[in-house]
């Protein structure tokens, strides 16, 4: 047996019907796997907003622009994590948390009009070990999603400016 960074690879010899032959076989860890993945932005006093990235498919659109991005991927156990890396794409992963079974990665140099994948290295939930990617398309302005700054971009962002926020403040009993 041999084992690497990919799995176990197992050579072993056996008799069947009267005939040894030998056997492989790769023995490979499962990765655990995501329940979702959000991209997170903090707007000033408003708080923080985060917009839904799917886990397979077309890649979801961050429309917000800036060189800074959080990438929030959750798992449905606590996990640990080894290190956190972009491999396709132009941005660096700066650096990461794991709180539970919440993983938060900081983006910084990130470009717009472009598709990034984000990927968790060593993600171990106490039973599957792998790694875990995370592919987030960006193009600033694109507030509906369809890979296109147009004029119905423009119409949803001046609707949503003309809707009243209600704030609720909680006082100590």
């Amino acid at each position: 047996m041999i084992s690497d960074n990919n799995g176990g690879h197992v050579d072993y010899s056996a008799t069947f019907n009267q005939e040894e032959d030998i056997y492989y076989v790769h023995v490979a860890p499962r990765a655990p796997q995501a329940q979702s993945a959000a991209s997170r932005k903090l707007h000033s006093s408003a708080g923080t907003f985060d917009i839904p990235l799917p886990l397979s498919g077309s890649p979801g659109v961050e429309c917000r622009s800036g060189p800074n991005h959080q990438i929030i991927v959750d798992f449905a156990s606590p996990v640990t994590v080894g290190n956190a890396m972009v491999t396709s794409g132009t941005a660096t992963a700066r650096g990461f948390s794991v709180n539970g079974s919440e993983v938060a990665v900081d983006l910084t140099g990130v470009g717009n009009a472009q598709v990034v994948t984000l990927t968790l290295g060593s993600v171990n939930d106490g039973t599957n070990f792998g790694s875990v990617s995370v592919t987030l398309g960006l193009l600033a302005g694109d507030v509906n999603g369809n890979s296109s700054v147009n004029g119905t971009d423009v119409s949803q962002t001046k609707a949503a400016g003309t809707q009243s926020v209600a704030v609720i403040i909680f006082a100590p009993t």
